[in-house]
């Protein structure tokens, strides 16, 4: 059985995620940019020039974590009178810098316990967490575009193996069950379906595979991924609705 942390679909390359990143975060500007008063639903409070200063934030926080071993703080802000916009954008280019720049197997602090401590981390997470503010900024509005079926893949086999077990192991989360998520428009490469279980204390154990679930999620990878991250879609549910609640990244 598959462990929080542990994976067997085909790894994405850093390569991939560095397109991503610098897609979807271009994306992400320029839907904030072209309505940047614009509320945005998933994010209470927030119009999308908050969200992209949200977002620029951990992107020039990221650019100097991956470089070092030390836990760093993210406190940074736009100067007084400097556009939250621009500022973002200057963020995203600082990040993408530093990781073209770095090795994935480098040596790099991040604060997931179960993930090794080198920047091929940080990769992944700023390209899955571009590709759902991207969404975010878009729907503000806009529709949105469906975040790319692999990306969306890898980013649900994130929240299996690492979000959920965190989630859960904090909270000590005593829903008990299993699930079964599929995503009817596989990639190449990467999974499609997975199976979870969940057992008291905030214990979770995932695989891919096919089997019978108390709780059923099925849709496009895009809409499984939003929904394990409390974002509308359209993904079917089915069963046990206290094991479908408990299925969530946050």
């Amino acid at each position: 059985m598959r462990r929080s942390g542990q994976t067997d679909a085909m790894a994405v390359t850093h390569h991939a995620y560095l397109q991503a990143i610098r897609t979807e975060g271009e994306a992400l500007l320029e839907a904030a940019g072209a309505a940047p008063d614009a509320s945005v639903p998933a994010c209470p409070g927030w119009n999308a020039r908050d969200l992209a200063q949200h977002i620029g934030r951990i992107w020039f926080y990221v650019s100097q974590q991956a470089l070092t071993t030390e836990a760093l703080e993210s406190n940074g802000a736009p100067a007084d009178g400097e556009d939250p916009l621009a500022w973002a954008a200057d963020g995203l280019s600082a990040l993408l810098l530093t990781l073209t720049e770095t090795e994935p197997d480098a040596a790099s602090w991040n604060w997931a316990r179960n993930e090794p401590n080198t920047a091929r981390f940080w990769f992944r997470r700023m390209a899955q967490e571009t590709a759902v503010h991207r969404w975010d900024a878009e729907s503000a509005s806009r529709v949105a575009a469906p975040i790319p079926s692999w990306l969306a893949a890898d980013g649900v086999d994130e929240v299996m193996t690492m979000w959920l077990p965190r989630r859960r192991g904090q909270s000590k989360e005593d829903v008990v069950g299993t699930a079964h998520l599929h995503a009817h428009d596989p990639s190449e490469g990467q999974p499609s379906e997975w199976f979870v279980e969940l057992g008291p204390q905030g214990e979770v154990s995932s695989r891919h595979a096919h089997e019978k679930g108390d709780a059923v999620l099925r849709g496009t990878a895009s809409d499984i991924l939003l929904r394990l991250w409390q974002r509308p879609s359209e993904v079917e549910e089915f069963g046990d609705e206290t094991v479908r609640g408990a299925l969530r990244a946050e």
